[in-house]
């Protein structure tokens, strides 16, 4: 019997007996429990906890499955108000992407397996007062993405992955933050920047308040580095860091400044659509 039919069939008619729980995995691997029931719900050794007001409860739009092949979406409504969810991780894009799985429970018999709703990710977040809202995304949005490559004068390689073939290992760079000037203006030791490998990159935290953070840097200047944004969790002295460069993606850049021009994925000598061509 699939767990469907095993659920349908110790529904009581005269009683609603069922409740929805969600597990949301954040990118930094936090996993997070909810569920609209009054009480926390256990099923499989894992506590889905309740709203501890109805405030902080989850509001979601309904759940729709079909066999369409666009996406099914979702909107869900999180409150700052729950003690699980933390604004400066949202702001900080740990729920960018996070992985969501939707259940149907049976509240008065734990040894009922319950029916999968709902398994996809998190899209786009709006962030409103005391709390935000997501879009959850089904495995179907992947087929939206494009699986062909276009022509293109930059680089199509993501910094340091398998088509780049460098290695992020020997462009990263490890210290400890010695100044905090403003929100977005750090000074680490361990830095004596040259060049501009280190512009665009990523700085990432590795202790403190901050640690599992990662920033993206506008540029390193000798020993100063200036974030993009400022940082939603307090960055102190003392606390370590990895420095990643970065890539803007031209030719130039990844010939002169990697000597990498042989993995170059982009046709950098392609005329642009302003060029003049002759007979035309």
């Amino acid at each position: 019997m699939t767990n469907a039919a095993q659920l349908l069939k110790t529904i009581d008619p005269d009683l609603t007996d069922l409740c929805m729980c969600w597990e949301l995995q954040l990118t930094n691997n936090k996993t997070l429990h909810f569920t609209n029931h009054h009480t926390d719900v256990h099923i499989e050794n894992k506590i889905y906890n309740a709203a501890t007001s109805q405030a902080s409860g989850i509001i979601a739009s309904y759940v729709e499955s079909d066999a369409n092949i666009a996406a099914g979406v979702v909107e869900v409504t999180l409150s700052f108000a729950n003690p699980n969810i933390s604004e400066k991780e949202v702001c900080s894009g740990l729920y960018e992407n996070a992985k969501v799985q939707i259940l149907l429970a049976k509240i008065t018999k734990s040894d009922v397996m319950p029916i999968t709703l709902y398994q996809g990710f998190i899209g786009n977040i709006k962030i409103g007062n005391g709390y935000f809202t997501a879009e959850l995304l089904d495995n179907r949005a992947l087929f939206a993405k494009g699986f062909v490559s276009h022509y293109s004068t930059q680089c199509r390689a993501i910094f340091c992955d398998a088509k780049c073939g460098l290695k992020a290992s020997d462009h990263t760079i490890s210290g400890t933050i010695v100044q905090h000037l403003d929100s977005v203006t750090l000074i680490g030791n361990n830095l004596a920047v040259v060049d501009n490998r280190y512009n665009g990159g990523i700085l990432s935290m590795i202790s403190g308040q901050a640690s599992g953070v990662k920033l993206s840097i506008c540029s390193v200047q000798a020993d100063r580095i200036l974030l993009a944004l400022p940082c939603e969790y307090n960055i102190a002295i003392g606390d370590k860091y990895e420095l990643t460069a970065g890539c803007d993606k031209s030719f130039s850049t990844c010939a002169n400044l990697y000597n990498n021009a042989i993995n170059f994925r982009g046709e950098p000598h392609l005329p642009g659509d302003t060029a003049k061509i002759p007979g035309i």
